[in-house]
Order: structure tokens, then C-alpha cells, then sequence
């Protein structure tokens, strides 16, 4: 592992560059009713039917999106190479132009292992076991313009960067029942257990020119719960690398799910509204902990990372690198941000809480009284987390032709982008598959496949058994 995750994080974003998953329950099946996972998005959206998952297969979700694109840090010079922001053929107007906020992605993916959904005479009942992991990196754009520019005449604050990556297992118990003839709650129950954890940020580091040489000011601190240790360097505190990495027990919370839905038919027949909070709740995390406080060191970095013509070798210790090549450019980019960021071993053992990030969700819903097969809906979700959170509006409008079959479409503008998406939905007796996408790519891609625009894109799918009728 490098000698901080902020390495590894920033070194992920521009060797990447692609993705931000965002995933839980699919947001475009919300409004359908025939859904089996619309009460991990609302607890008290209950089933028809009783159903079982299949084992790790009942629902898997994944997804992408970034408020920036590859073509904002990579290239192509006019012999058709590729090559990073930092070359002296991208002029610093043009960059500056395309990255005129700092640089932000949100990485998500939730496997649901194993669900239950049942009916006793008064509530519907759920329980879920499944796998969640969460990645969140933000690069302050002043970063970006410092290795870009080096202007010896501007002070480059760091602070907004920041990197958050957790992953953790929940069980949960839900229940939702009627409490009025128009008025349906629901709550969910779950107890945490954390993988692993690790967070950096570089909050008050900055970067100076002093009388003969750049000077990092470094300030932040950083966060690895993954069974292992810090290493430090011979002689010192500081943090040379982090060994032993193995994801296990390494934290213990717990969260709530709230919601409720209301039926306003009896002022406009087939209108009704809904809203809730899930994961409501924290992690407390058995950490290493490393930080600087206002350690100021000379750095020389970013020196070497001009192209050249042809191949050659690259002193100053490193060795290996072939000029004009984009691997090895990113190579010394990841040396050099290495360089960086520098922090002291504080502890091999400290409590740190974190959210697992709350969201708020808001849904109004009509149905045709003509036509009851049709309705459409409005979504708003609100994710509330330093380093996860979003928002997010949709419109939603569902069809089911059949008794067997149904289908969503919906269209969203989010933090990252507008995009469409929708859900197939097969439920024949016994047996359900869906298959669904909140966020669609609609940009352009390079030859390798590769998003060149910002990127919001997701993917659902999941098999189930459902059974029985409900006695509501």
C-alpha cells in the first residue's frame, strides 16, 4: 500500500477517471409495485407476495457518474498519443477551463446476499442480509492547478481534497403496516458490521514558493481500519506504509430506516405521496490514525513530467520510465504525490464514528382512474455525507401491460449530470427478474470504451421467488 491512502485515491482518479457508483435499491422502480427491493428505499413500501432471494443473486447493484470526464485529464497530441493535463501542449486556459470546480467522485456497490419478505394478518415483514461498499474522493482544483502551473507567485491551498472509502455488511429486520385507512409507516432495524475503513483529507495544506524551492505546508489526517499496521520509517514516526491489510471485523454500528406512505384518494383519486429516511445511522471503526500538523517540507516534484520525443531514462532515483508514454506518466505522478503527502504515526488504535450516509427520499405519485396500468411519479433523494452525499431529482412513468410484466422510464438531473433510465420486470408465479439502470451514459467513449464526458451511469438486477398473497 502506498504511504497514504490519499496517494492511492488521487493515483485511482487519474489512471480512471470513469466512475462514481451510486447504488442501493433502484430509484426508477420506486413507483412500481411489483419491485420486490422498493422497501430498501422506503420501509413502509410493502409487497403483495412473500418472497425469498436468490442467495447473492436477489439484487446486485452498481453504478458510475463524476462531475468531470476523462477528456478534462488526458489528451490527444497532434500525433494521435495521449497524454496528461500536465504536458506543456495543453495550454493552462484550456484546462483551467474544464476544471473550474474541484474534481469529485462517489464509488457504490450493494449485493443484497440474502432477503425475506412475509405477510402475518397485521404487517408485512422483511429481512435482509447484505455486502456495501462506499468510495468518495474530491480533488481540491488547486491541486490540479498546482501541478499544472507551479506558478511561483501563487499560494495553492489543498483543503478541499479529501478521500473516503468503507465497506461493511448489515443485517436488518424490517416491518411496515397500515396505522390509518390512508396512512401506511415503516421501520427497519439494522445492526452493522465494518470490513474496512480508510479516510484522508488535507484540510489547512498548502503549497508556497519559498526563497529557492516549492514548500509544502502539510496539515490533515488519516484513517485505515484494515486488521493491519502503520509502518513507519527507520528513525521517525512517520508513515512509510500500511501492512497486513486484511478486510474483517473492524467496526460495529448500527441504523434506522423510517418511512410512510399516504393515500390522498379520497381528494384526488389515485394521488399519493410517501417519504423516509434510511440509513440513519454510524459506524464506530478500530483505526490506525496517522496526521500532520503544519509539517512544512521542501518539495521538488512535478519536474520530470514534461514529454519528450522518443524514449529515455529519468534520473533523480527513478528509473525505467520511456518519455512520451502515458503509463509512465502516470507512473511519476504517483511518485511524485507520494512525495506529497506525509504524515506522522499517532496510534495503531483509535475510535473513529462515521455515517454511513443518511437519505432523505420524497415521492408524489398519480395513478389514471381511466387508465390504472399507467402512472406517473416524482422522486427527490438528498443524501446527507461529507464525502458520499448527492442529490438527486426524478420523474418516473410506469406501465404494466400484463399481469406477468411491467416496465418504468424515468429521467433525472443529479449532482453529476442528467441521464435517463429504466426497469424490465418479469413476475410470473414463483419466479421474478428484474433488470434496471437508474443513470444511462448517453456521452461520448474513446476506442478503448472509455467515457470522455462526466459519467453517470448504473446498473440492477436480481432474482427471486415469490410466494403466497397478501391478506391486506
Amino acid at each position: 500500500m502506498k504511504s497514504s491512502f490519499n496517494t492511492l485515491a488521487i493515483a485511482t482518479l487519474l489512471s480512471c477517471a470513469t466512475f462514481s457508483l451510486q447504488a442501493q435499491a433502484l430509484r426508477t422502480g420506486y413507483f412500481s409495485e411489483s419491485y420486490i427491493y422498493r422497501h430498501q428505499l422506503n420501509p413502509a413500501l410493502a409487497n403483495e407476495d412473500g418472497y425469498f432471494s436468490m442467495p447473492i443473486l436477489g439484487s446486485t447493484g452498481l453504478g458510475v457518474g463524476t462531475n468531470f470526464g476523462v477528456k478534462d485529464l488526458i489528451y490527444k497530441r497532434a500525433d494521435g498519443s495521449l497524454t496528461t493535463f500536465m504536458n506543456d501542449e495543453v495550454s493552462s486556459r484550456e484546462f483551467h477551463n474544464n476544471i473550474s470546480k474541484n474534481a469529485m467522485l462517489n464509488a457504490e456497490y450493494d449485493m443484497t446476499i440474502l432477503s425475506i419478505g412475509f405477510n402475518t394478518k397485521r404487517a408485512y415483514h422483511t429481512i435482509d442480509f447484505g455486502v456495501h461498499t462506499r468510495l468518495g474522493l474530491t480533488l481540491d482544483k488547486n491541486l490540479l492547478y498546482f501541478m499544472k502551473d507551479m506558478k511561483s507567485d501563487v499560494t495553492y491551498s489543498f483543503s478541499d481534497t479529501k478521500a473516503t472509502g468503507m465497506m461493511w455488511a448489515d443485517l436488518a429486520y424490517g416491518q411496515s403496516r397500515d396505522i390509518l385507512d390512508n396512512l401506511r409507516v415503516g421501520l427497519k432495524v439494522k445492526a452493522l458490521f465494518g470490513l474496512a475503513y480508510a479516510d484522508v483529507n488535507m484540510d489547512g495544506t498548502y503549497a508556497r514558493f519559498g526563497s529557492d524551492a516549492w514548500l509544502i505546508n502539510s496539515k490533515g489526517e488519516l484513517n485505515i481500519a484494515g486488521g493491519g499496521t502503520m509502518k513507519m520509517k527507520k528513525n521517525s514516526n512517520e508513515m512509510s506504509g500500511y501492512e497486513d491489510f486484511t478486510p474483517g471485523l473492524n467496526g460495529f454500528g448500527m441504523a434506522f430506516d423510517l418511512g410512510a406512505v399516504y393515500d390522498f384518494d379520497d381528494l384526488v383519486p389515485g394521488l399519493s405521496a410517501s417519504a423516509a429516511v434510511t440509513d440513519l445511522g454510524w459506524l464506530k471503526w478500530d483505526c490506525a490514525q496517522a496526521a500532520s500538523e503544519n509539517k512544512q517540507f521542501r518539495f521538488d516534484g512535478f519536474n520530470k513530467l514534461k514529454l519528450h520525443d522518443g524514449e529515455g531514462t529519468v534520473t533523480n532515483g527513478k528509473s525505467g520510465y520511456t518519455d512520451g508514454s502515458l503509463d509512465e506518466q502516470m507512473n511519476r505522478i504517483e511518485d511524485d504525490l507520494e512525495d506529497m503527502a506525509r504524515f506522522d504515526v499517532v496510534s495503531q488504535s483509535t475510535k473513529i464514528n462515521e455515517s454511513i450516509g443518511a437519505t432523505a427520499t420524497f415521492g408524489v405519485e398519480y395513478k389514471l382512474p381511466v387508465y390504472p396500468k399507467i402512472s406517473f411519479g416524482a422522486l427527490y433523494n438528498q443524501r446527507f455525507s461529507k464525502a458520499f452525499g448527492y442529490s438527486e431529482g426524478r420523474f418516473v412513468a410506469n406501465y404494466a401491460p400484463s399481469p406477468i410484466f411491467d416496465m418504468a422510464i424515468s429521467g433525472s438531473a443529479s449532482s453529476y449530470g442528467s441521464s435517463i433510465g429504466g426497469l424490465l420486470n418479469l413476475h410470473v408465479r414463483g419466479f421474478n427478474l428484474f433488470v434496471g439502470i437508474d443513470r444511462f451514459y448517453i456521452g461520448s467513449v474513446n476506442s478503448d470504451r472509455i467515457p470522455l464526458e462526466k459519467c453517470s451511469s448504473s446498473f440492477s438486477f436480481g432474482m427471486n421467488f415469490p410466494f403466497g398473497r397478501s391478506k391486506k
